[in-house]
């Protein structure tokens, strides 16, 4: 009788160690669909904010580049602004 236990015992354990294998198997797959999941948002979002970034980079690029000081020889500016500071004094 003792030993029809043990054999039972024995394989029970044995069935325990394959579903733990088994469920630890289905853990690891499934955490690595969400690694993969995640980094492609975490891509996708990186994504995103660098052309928002290039969107308002673009924006001051067209700001400055558009103000008429541009055109002007670098003393006239100058004289443009000393004027203005002088006037908030």
């Amino acid at each position: 009788m003792r030993c029809l236990l043990r054999s039972m015992d024995s394989d029970n354990r044995s069935t325990h160690s394959e579903l733990d294998d088994d469920l630890l198997e289905h853990i690891e797959e499934d955490f690595m669909r969400l690694a993969d999941r995640l980094d492609a948002e975490a891509d996708q979002g990186d994504a995103d904010v660098l052309a928002e970034l290039d969107a308002h980079v673009q924006d001051l690029d067209e700001l400055v580049n558009s103000a008429p000081s541009i055109n002007m020889p670098l003393a006239q500016v100058i004289n443009i602004a000393d004027r203005r500071m002088g006037s908030r004094r």
